[in-house]
This record gives C-alpha cells, structure tokens and sequence, in this order.
C-alpha cells in the first residue's frame, strides 16, 4: 500500500468517527485553518480552479520524484476541503497521486455537506490535483527516456 492509500484510510477511519451533521462542517472548516496555504506569489489567474465558487488556487511543484502542491482558498469550506485533499497527496510521487482516486470524499460524505456549486468546486480541485501529477508523470517519463 502506498502513503497516499494510507494517508486515504486515516482520513476515512478519521470522518467515521466524526459526529454526523453541522459538525462535519466545523471539523472541515478547522481543518483548513490549520493548513499553511499557498505562497501569495502564486495566488494569479495562471494557478486559479476553474469552477470553484470561490477565488481557489493550486500550484504544484515537482522536487525530486514528489509533487509539492500549495493551495487556497478565499472562502473556510473551500479551504477545507483543499487542506483535506492535500492532506491525502502531497508529496507524493505522480504514480502514487494517480492511484487513488478522490472517490473516497464521497464515500466519507463530504459532498452531503456541501451545496451543488461546492461539490463541483471540490470535484475541480481533485481534476487539478491529478492534472498535475499526470504532467509530472509525463515529464519523469521523458526524462528517463532521452
């Protein structure tokens, strides 16, 4: 098993044990504020998530074989639920990002919770994330070709 599988496992043992209702919110809301963010340098256009309903940013960046992905958000819920995805991969490699997909937010339920413009702001968040560890993968490959 891999660490983002591992890191994937501890989050959901970790929302299974979380009172149901208004508290998931607040946990989520929590979360996000303990988590560091993204550099003010990267907070452009170019690193924006298209489709979040709030202004929301990821930049990524490969050092050695892992990605390092910042992010944030304008809005708590939307930081949250960066802070948790990031949680799961960063730093990690490209192939270990691609193998676990971010189906486990809705297994946990964390789309219950959101609005509709919400959930597909996350959904976007998670397109990004896999986005870039895909181009990354692509480079390693390149790379150990040439």
């Amino acid at each position: 098993m891999n660490i983002v599988q591992q890191r994937r496992d501890q989050l959901i043992a970790k929302f299974k044990e979380l009172p149901k209702g208004d508290e998931v919110y607040s946990w989520i809301i929590d979360f996000g504020k303990d988590f560091p963010g993204i550099e003010p340098e990267n907070k452009t256009s170019e690193f924006e998530v298209k489709g979040c309903q709030s202004p929301t940013w990821l930049f990524a960046e490969l050092k050695g074989d892992k990605v390092f992905y910042q992010g944030d958000s304008d809005a708590v819920i939307s930081k949250g639920v960066m802070a948790l995805l990031l949680s799961v991969y960063n730093e990690s490699t490209p192939d270990e990002i691609l193998s676990v997909k971010p189906d486990f937010l809705k297994e946990v339920g964390i789309s219950d919770h959101l609005s509709v413009n919400r959930a597909n702001g996350m959904a976007s968040m998670a397109k990004k994330i896999h986005y870039y560890a895909f181009a990354f993968q692509y480079i390693q490959k390149k790379h150990k070709i040439c």
